[in-house]
């Protein structure tokens, strides 16, 4: 099992990234999670996109978002391909989604997600705290949860 994770800026994508990168997306937070909403978004073109690759192949991604000057930077979209799910990849996908950050931002001081409700206690062994109440994004409950560096 080769894992291999990349982090490239809109513009450095290739077409074949871009697509398999929506591919995934619409194939799980629309069709698998039967969610229908604008997945693509002004945000892909401005956002870093982090991706894990199993020999060659897309096995997970995150997008991390600058959201402004701030210490507090952003992840989201942050997903497993179903096929990759028997390997257990999640928290190293998000460990390394950290680690890319803090690298791209060493003066970040958090990281904020909106994680689904059923899976906080993932996040929580990742080290996110909740953070505010449960919400809905998406007709799906949601909390904020925070990751401090």
């Amino acid at each position: 099992m080769a894992l291999t994770f990349e982090l490239k800026h809109y513009e450095q994508l290739s077409k074949d990234e871009f697509f398999d990168i929506a591919k995934l997306r619409i194939d799980v937070f629309i069709v698998e999670q039967h969610c229908p909403y604008p997945d693509l978004d002004d945000t892909d073109k401005q956002c870093f996109h982090f991706m894990m690759k199993k020999d060659g192949e897309l096995a997970g991604y995150v997008r991390l978002i600058e959201t402004d000057k701030s210490p507090l930077k952003k992840l989201g979209r942050i997903i497993i391909a179903p096929d990759f799910r028997e390997d257990r990849l999640g928290k190293v996908l998000v460990q390394e989604a950290l680690k890319a950050t803090h690298q791209q931002f060493p003066t970040a001081e958090q990281v904020a997600i909106s994680a689904q409700q059923i899976i906080i206690p993932f996040y929580n062994k990742v080290g996110f705290k909740e953070e505010g109440p449960i919400y809905l994004e998406d007709r799906i409950p949601h909390r904020k949860m925070v990751y401090t560096f």
